[in-house]
């Protein structure tokens, strides 16, 4: 007697609770890297499909299909595919929570990182900016106000902080996109510029009470 052939239904049942079970343990950046990745493979598929499949739409509608113009170019289908893909992806990046809590994350570090001033030790528009860091620690001594003395903080050290910030700058991008790499860079780099930071910051204290 043949051996009874499994349906093939119970299979893609067991894989599709599979896929949700894996979802629910995924961290953010893992379902940033999915999400990305099934724009791309909509997209794809959309380019890849014959007119008799995209008729079969569940959305397809005939009438407004009929009233469409009939001459179109070509290459117009393909950049309309185009674009619905790339308007997939962005509807689907401005959903993620983990966006948002790296955006969150990135204002919260801005105040004590981005107000820093320029390593040249001009003044400019970081100036006043960068008063109410020192409020509480006194006069500024940094020599922005007064003209450099021997007691502002290394020069160094700015610069070395601006370079991390931009170097924080090109992770962002690949963090949303799912790179595991740039995303422990990222993270790296906030810590370092946070000690940086911290650094100036008693630098200054220190300088202020001398």
């Amino acid at each position: 007697m043949p051996k009874k052939r499994k349906s093939s239904l119970s299979r893609t049942t067991k894989n599709a609770r599979r896929k949700r079970e894996g979802r629910l343990n995924e961290t953010e950046e893992q379902r940033t890297g999915r999400l990305y990745f099934d724009a791309e493979r909509h997209a794809r598929t959309r380019q890849n499909e014959l007119p008799a499949q995209r008729t079969a739409w569940p959305g397809f509608n005939p009438e407004r299909t009929a009233s469409e113009p009939q001459n179109e170019f070509p290459p117009q289908t393909p950049v309309g595919l185009d674009l619905d893909a790339g308007r997939h992806a962005r509807t689907q990046q401005n959903k993620l929570s983990a966006q948002r809590t790296a955006r969150l994350d990135l204002n919260a570090e801005r105040p004590a990182m981005g107000s820093l001033p320029s390593p040249s030790g001009s003044m400019g528009p970081s100036v006043q900016a960068f008063r109410p860091l020192f409020n509480d620690y006194g006069p500024p001594s940094m020599g922005y106000l007064q003209g450099v003395s021997s007691s502002q903080v290394p020069q160094s050290k700015y610069a070395e902080l601006l370079a991390i910030i931009e170097e924080l700058g090109k992770d962002i991008r690949p963090t949303y996109a799912g790179s595991k790499s740039a995303m422990e860079r990222l993270k790296r780099g906030i810590i370092h510029a946070r000690g940086l930071v911290r650094e100036c910051l008693a630098e200054t204290e220190r300088n202020a009470r001398s």
